[in-house]
């Protein structure tokens, strides 16, 4: 097993992304014990698998937030086209401002595939394609 927190290219087809950075994280709730303190979920990474249509990026829980995400994967990859984005964006308490930010972010890139799941939440898929 290999931790990393830079990008790590895993055989021909695989990126471990490492550690998303953000201009302003945002806590998601606290570590405990010896270490104690607020936990912005710095060490959130991904998965990117480079398709011959695109990278498809696999998503865990979303908390670096998509737009970040998906522009740190065209950095790491060097690819502007995104073929599809699989996994959760973590909107489902998102406010109708950022539901539209991310909307007309994804409007722009036109990925060719949509897969979200578990806390993307139901106002996060309203208005996207579901492929």
């Amino acid at each position: 097993m290999v931790y990393s927190s830079t990008p790590l290219q895993i055989g021909e087809l695989f990126i471990w992304s490492g550690e998303i950075p953000v201009a302003r994280p945002r806590s998601y709730g606290v570590i405990s014990g010896k270490d104690a303190g607020v936990d912005y979920v710095k060490d959130e990474g991904l998965l990117i698998y480079t398709s011959d249509r695109g990278p498809i990026i696999f998503i865990g829980c979303g908390h670096r937030g998509l737009i970040d995400i998906v522009r740190y994967c065209q950095k790491i990859t060097g690819v502007n086209h995104i073929h599809a984005l699989f996994g959760s964006f973590h909107l489902r308490s998102a406010s109708p401002y950022k539901l539209w930010k991310v909307r007309q972010f994804l409007s722009r890139k036109k990925p060719d595939k949509i897969l979200a799941c578990h806390c993307t939440g139901k106002w996060g898929l309203s208005g996207y394609p579901h492929q």
